[in-house]
């Protein structure tokens, strides 16, 4: 997969922020990036949807 420039953004915000919040369109990458960064250790995740 890519690396996308969102994903880099993310992590930045993480190193001082205790939450981001990933917005945008369906089919967008945001579940794909949220399950991609939990599975690197950078992040836990909470849905309402899962």
């Amino acid at each position: 997969m890519y690396k996308r420039f969102v994903e880099r953004r993310a992590e930045e915000a993480l190193s001082d922020t205790p939450v981001v919040l990933i917005v945008g369109p369906r089919r967008a990458g945001k579940t794909r990036l949220g399950r991609k960064m939990e599975e690197a250790g950078k992040s836990t995740k909470s849905d309402s949807n899962s």
